[in-house]
């Protein structure tokens, strides 16, 4: 006799999702998850406007300044990221 329960939420934590099962008998499985990172040179020479940018100089922040567009993004993260008191 098998039983599983989980929980999970959206980014904004607004979401409620809800899972249970029970089961009885000889059962099996396997869960398999990945990710992996690719560089777009293209995306990011057009997102800079620059066509020497590269992905260090993009995660360093050295010598580069992020494009307006990315301000709410960094203002969302940075608020999320805040020490909570």
């Amino acid at each position: 006799m098998g039983r599983q329960a989980e929980a999970a939420t959206d980014l904004q934590m607004e979401a409620e999702i809800y899972s249970y099962s029970k089961s009885k008998g000889l059962f099996a499985g396997i869960s398999i998850k990945g990710a992996s990172i690719q560089v777009d040179r293209d995306a990011d020479s057009a997102f800079y406007g620059r066509s020497d940018i590269s992905p260090y100089d993009i995660f360093t922040g050295e010598g580069i300044k992020a494009p307006p567009i990315a301000d709410r993004l960094k203002a969302t993260l940075a608020k999320h990221s805040a020490p909570q008191k």
